[in-house]
């Protein structure tokens, strides 16, 4: 059980990473950015993360768990103070790529790893450390956008890079402590259908799923504040009730996933968020936009959770990490597009309509790619 609490720490830690839009507006003026150009910083923070996830599995295999939690958190520390330095040059070489590569190594592996020290339930293993992961995103939306509004956005980044500098030997004692081992020998193995064929299928599914909450989060902040005269406090509530929504979804979807069929999760997934997606299209107001935020994030989060259970059970749990990886691509592209196209889409028609829409044919676009899918009953 503490090895799985660590996990959860770990995703917890690195789920900041989702907070951007608490700094993109003061960054845009501190370094003189557009929001296209701040939106980039996330966007290719999320192709760095993607990467990783994809060629960082043979070092799961060498290096000690110990290792790995204690160098990922030192690098997202570094990555940190790097970005804080005003340069915008070291604000994407920091946050977007030394950032991204740690959150890679730290996310990819503590997922993993929750699923082996848990196995015999490793569909909420898997579920709770997603869920700690946009807790993360949450919890880092409020104290992250409390501080840019008192110390400004390059101070907080510095504070939040000694942070995780102070978590990494924590993070080390404690995994060492809960004796924790990537090793899955003794774990009963599903025949393997690895065949391009199907990985381009789930990458289809998963690709257009996530596309909203991608988008949400990095836009979720300026979204509530493009209704005009809002207060500073509820634009932040903005990421906060879309990553408490992200939570809930993650942890909800692990423990449905141990008792229902994961193609019919990720059907109706997206059907909701796409009712989600058109209501925030033609919200009225700041506040119905942020109730539909908090549908949107609960659809990313149990998303999340439940295609790394689909894909650890059709693949069997010895191949998931290599398999996630290549899935993993398609959460990599949505990463770099989704932010960027919104942010585009707002500096043409200074409206968030039009991307709301977008990602409500994508959604159901996904919902249907998902019907061809014939992925396993949830079991151990």
């Amino acid at each position: 059980m503490l090895a799985l609490a660590t996990c959860c720490l770990m995703t917890l830690a690195m789920g900041t990473l989702h907070a951007w839009s608490v700094f993109s507006a003061d960054i845009e003026l501190v370094l003189g950015l557009s929001r296209t150009q701040s939106s980039l910083v996330y966007s290719l923070a999320l192709v760095a993360l993607t990467a990783t996830v994809l060629f960082a599995v043979p070092l799961f295999n060498r290096l000690s768990p110990a290792m790995l939690f204690a160098g990922s958190a030192t690098g997202a520390g570094l990555g940190l103070l790097c970005a804080s330095s005003g340069s915008e040059v070291m604000l994407f070489a920091g946050y977007s790529g030394v950032f991204g590569i740690a959150n890679g190594i730290g996310y990819g592996f503590a997922l993993q790893l929750s699923a082996r020290v848990f196995s015999h339930r490793s569909g909420f293993a898997m579920g709770v450390t997603t869920a700690t992961y946009a807790l993360g995103a949450t919890a880092g939306a409020q104290i992250l956008g409390t501080l840019v509004a008192v110390t400004g956005s390059l101070a907080t980044l510095r504070l939040h890079g000694i942070s995780f500098l102070v978590l990494a030997p924590v993070l080390a004692i404690l995994i060492h402590t809960g004796k924790a081992e990537y090793s899955v020998s003794n774990i009963r193995i599903k025949p393997i259908d690895i065949s391009n064929k199907l990985i381009n299928k789930y990458r289809l599914s998963y690709g257009l799923a996530v596309f909203a909450g991608l988008m949400a989060i990095a836009h979720a902040t300026p979204f509530i504040t493009s209704y005009g005269n809002t207060h500073l406090s509820l634009a932040l509530w903005g990421a906060i009730v879309l990553g408490i929504g992200n939570a809930i979804g993650g942890l909800i979807a692990g423990l449905a996933c141990d008792r229902f069929s994961t193609q019919h999760i990720i059907t109706l997934l997206p059907c909701v968020a796409a009712i989600a997606l058109a209501s925030a299209a033609v919200a009225p107001n700041a506040a119905m936009a942020l109730a539909m935020l908090v549908v949107i994030g609960f659809t990313y989060g149990a998303l999340i959770a439940v295609y790394p259970v689909a894909i650890a059970r059709h693949f069997g749990l010895t191949n998931s990490a290599t398999a996630y990886g290549r899935i993993f691509i398609a959460w990599g592209i949505a990463g770099l597009s989704a932010p960027v196209i919104a942010g585009l889409l707002y500096d043409t028609t200074q409206s968030y309509r039009y991307s709301m829409l977008l990602a409500m044919a994508l959604s159901l676009a996904s919902a249907i790619a998902a019907l061809r899918l014939r992925t396993p009953q949830c079991e151990d």
